[in-house]
């Protein structure tokens, strides 16, 4: 048995406007994209439209440089959690910035857990390259408290 379509029908004008209806849909309008687009500069123009580059600050992270700040201001209000918290986070994002390690040093001598303390001050010393920059001296006043000299 054979589907016969009479093609006269409202089912052959219904199938046509759906066609016609999904076409549409399908396409994009046809336009002179070439002319409606804007153009990019040219390389000369490229040059002069640019912004002066602006020099990043020493420790370039800006998350980082907020957590050290926040830690640093727990460390001032005595929240030592807290501060320990920030530093950590702060390693995620930098494992060899030793100024986290003096936080973490500092707010585990404010747990009474010097031995952590210590922990924390010898691995900053180790990261730290700078023999005469204040957070190395910290750490090594630090060293000393710790181990009684």
């Amino acid at each position: 048995m054979m589907f016969r379509v009479e093609w006269s029908s409202p089912l052959r004008l219904a199938l046509l406007a759906l066609m016609l209806v999904l076409t549409a849909c399908a396409t994009r309008p046809i336009t002179d994209d070439a002319e409606q687009a804007p153009k990019p500069p040219r390389m000369e123009e490229r040059v002069e439209q640019e912004e002066p580059t602006v020099e990043a600050p020493p420790t370039s992270d800006l998350a980082l440089n907020q957590l050290l700040m926040e830690a640093r201001r727990n460390l001032a209000a005595e929240k030592w959690q807290a501060a320990t918290v920030n530093a950590e986070r702060g390693l995620r994002i930098d494992r060899r910035e030793p100024e986290l390690y003096l936080v973490l040093a500092k707010a585990y001598v404010g747990l009474s857990e010097p031995q952590r303390a210590l922990e924390f001050v010898r691995q900053g010393l180790r990261y730290a390259s700078n023999e005469r920059s204040p957070v190395t001296e910290d750490l090594r006043r630090l060293q000393a408290m710790l181990q009684g000299n």
